[in-house]
């Protein structure tokens, strides 16, 4: 158990080379702090930006239910086909006969989590 113990302090690096990585890691993790701020500073401006077009659309008499329900369904109908544009051409075959085998009609009949019917 000794010569395990020496063999392990042989391998030991230096003491600078611990502080160097430690400081390297450190200083990275406030650079990703520094850029979440930043991001989520945009973010928030692009947020509010959204807000008044929704109220620009309202003082035009638009619904601006129907009208983030419209933009959802484009948002979903994208994801949909990047999940689809993901599949290669064997996986893709065997997705169309999946969706030959299940009804198109069967998805209203499930409740998703989080939904008004969940």
């Amino acid at each position: 158990m000794a010569k395990e113990a020496t063999a392990a302090l042989r391998n030991v690096p230096k003491a600078e080379a611990i502080k160097a990585a430690v400081t390297r890691v450190l200083n990275l993790y406030e650079d990703i702090a520094s850029h979440k701020g930043t991001y989520m500073a945009e973010c928030k401006t692009i947020k509010e930006d959204i807000k008044q077009v929704y109220k620009d659309a309202k003082a035009e008499g638009v619904d601006t239910q129907a009208l983030k329900a419209k933009i959802e369904i484009i948002q979903l109908e994208a994801k949909i086909t990047a999940v689809q544009d993901n599949l290669d051409g064997d996986q893709l075959s065997i997705f169309d006969i999946i969706q030959e085998a299940v009804p198109s009609n069967l998805s209203p009949q499930l409740k998703l989590a989080g939904g008004k019917d969940a």
